[in-house]
């Protein structure tokens, strides 16, 4: 197999999985929707910091690399941030 015919394999490989990861966002967006909509209707607060450092130094715990702790973290943290923009304008149960 030549070079590019190497790299086009991988890339694809690449764009399969990144379009798996928009989906699992997707999905998960969908239930952070539920759960803003759930706290919003029962006057509790959006964030809650603790679940986030908690999970944080779980997802620390599964991660095998390759990427860093503290990579996962920076991605995952971009991740609660959208997900309190999507709790904030999500609509009524």
């Amino acid at each position: 197999m030549t070079v590019p015919e190497q790299l086009g394999a991988l890339r694809r490989q690449v764009d399969e999985t990144n379009e798996r990861l928009l989906e699992l966002l997707n999905e998960r967006g969908a239930l952070i929707r539920d759960i803003g909509r759930i706290k919003t209707a029962n006057d509790l607060a959006l964030r809650d910091e603790t679940r986030e450092v908690q999970e944080l130094r779980h997802l620390a715990e599964l991660n095998r690399g390759p990427y860093s702790d503290a990579e996962i973290e920076e991605v995952f943290r971009s991740i609660f941030n959208a997900s309190m923009s999507l709790m904030q304008r999500g609509g009524p149960l």
